[in-house]
């Protein structure tokens, strides 16, 4: 392990507050969209992917399979077009189409989970669609490249990550080797199954090749829960298993740099090495992970010192006696820096008032020096932006927290909730960022754009009811 990561040697961590907030936020403008479901699934608006770059803006609502694009003009977001899965096999049948989002400039990756229409297995895909002539058109739609992913328990597409002309895909249930693959895996099996992979694709000459599979070694499973790709810096997030009970199983991240046209590791990111002696750990370190030019950011939204290191996930008297514990998951995010060849950990934030179950870091982003965190366990009801954070009667209403780069460090710049908070609602649960313009789902989609030093709220995309088909 690279000690530069260790805790001891990085006390950067920097606790911030809400005073002498600098960007004021306004709406200036709203407009209404139609979403008719033939189920009254209503909880599901609130688990639309988003993504936003540039001018571009992409609301997916896969229980309806479409994906719903929006463009910028005159600095306003109009609606451009809808794109759909294909027909498959002759069948009236379109998976969940739009899991996972990822956008690039003028090139969108899509996930369709389920794509087969088959009842008891998951082939899923991934459509590449590109922006030509100021319109949205399929250029390919890829499968998984291992021969030993079998169908049945498929995840690839779980998570992706696009830039420019190079793009990952993940798959946490495959097993990568020359045996075939099994269903299940035995903690006490020393040839792990269903370890999961990266699969690294490259465009060239418009058409998009597998260059590359990246899996893990010795007791890592879940590689892959989380990918982020920038330039030639590509993160993993993963867990280390234990094979010990007496030991917790913990969240790891993978680093890789692109040299020599190949991805070769770079280093490993533990939370062992990141929390005190005293803390309870677990494996929601690097669920969210995000990665631009050379700074890298975690997120760790089960975190909590109320616990012991080292004490066991697995059993579950040990759960019960430890739930007190448990409760108080309010949520960290590690910064890294690279410095040469090595990456330091640059600070630790965590809310200005951490409150239990608040899961900041549940989501993160970062672009243009500035950090984007989800808090989707908020509980507090005032509506709005800096608002009072006392008045916490609204459970898993939700939040955001803004970061700003400073030549002191990080400072918080906006702590935004919705204008009508709602118990449940997990405001910020899916987000996304690119450094000018923040959007995030919850009952509605919420969008932000900044100008100059101002953190401006450009468009409200009201949702209407869901309607229940006769």
């Amino acid at each position: 392990m690279n000690k530069d990561l260790s805790y001891k040697s990085n006390q950067l961590d920097y606790k911030l507050n809400t005073k002498n907030i600098e960007y004021p936020i306004t709406l200036i403008q709203e407009i209404k969209i139609n979403f008719n479901d033939p189920l009254d699934f209503s909880w599901l608006k609130y688990d639309r992917e988003v993504a936003v770059n540039n001018n571009n803006l992409i609301i997916s609502e896969h229980y309806q399979n479409s994906v719903k694009v929006y463009e910028k003009k005159n600095n306003e977001w109009h609606y451009l077009q809808t794109l759909l899965p294909e027909t498959l096999n002759g069948m009236d049948f379109k998976g969940f189409f739009g899991t996972q989002l990822s956008l690039s400039q003028n090139t969108l990756a899509i996930t369709a989970d389920e794509e087969s229409g088959c009842t008891h297995c998951k082939n899923n895909a991934v459509y590449i669609f590109k922006k030509n002539n100021g319109q949205w058109q399929q250029q390919t739609k890829i499968y998984s490249p291992d021969p030993n992913d079998l169908p049945y328990f498929s995840y690839f597409g779980g998570s992706l990550d696009l830039y420019e002309d190079k793009l990952a895909i993940t798959d946490v249930n495959v097993h990568v080797g020359d045996k075939p693959r099994k269903h299940l895996y035995h903690k006490n099996d020393k040839n792990w199954d269903s370890k999961g992979a990266v699969y690294m694709f490259q465009e060239i000459n418009n058409s998009w090749r597998h260059i590359q599979t990246i899996s893990p070694e010795n007791y890592n499973i879940n590689f892959g829960k989380s990918v982020a790709i920038d330039n030639n810096s590509l993160i993993v997030g993963g867990n280390h298993i234990s094979r010990n009970d007496n030991e917790s199983s913990y969240g790891k991240l993978y680093v890789y740099q692109f040299e020599n046209d190949k991805w070769q590791k770079e280093t490993e990111i533990n939370i062992t090495d990141l929390v005190k002696k005293d803390a309870y750990y677990d494996s929601s370190f690097a669920n969210s992970i995000d990665v631009s030019n050379d700074t890298i950011v975690v997120g760790y939204p089960l975190i909590n010192y109320h616990g012991t290191r080292g004490s066991s996930n697995n059993n579950f008297r040990d759960r019960l006696l430890n739930i007190e514990s448990h409760l108080d998951q309010f949520g960290h995010v590690y910064v890294f820096k690279k410095k040469g060849k090595k990456w330091k950990k640059q600070a630790r934030i965590q809310a200005p008032k951490p409150l239990q179950l608040d899961y900041f870091g549940s989501s993160v982003r970062i672009a243009n020096d500035t950090i984007v965190v989800g808090a989707p366990g908020d509980s507090n009801q005032s509506p709005g932006i800096n608002s009072d954070n006392d008045n916490c009667q609204l459970p898993s209403s939700g939040a955001i927290y803004v970061y700003e780069k400073k030549w002191t460090g990080w400072r918080e710049s906006a702590y935004i909730k919705s204008n009508y908070p709602q118990k449940m609602e997990k405001f910020s649960n899916h987000l996304d960022s690119d450094g000018k313009t923040i959007i995030v789902n919850s009952n509605d989609i919420h969008i932000f754009n900044k100008t100059d030093e101002s953190w401006k709220k450009v468009k409200h995309i009201k949702t209407l009811p869901f309607k229940r088909s006769k």
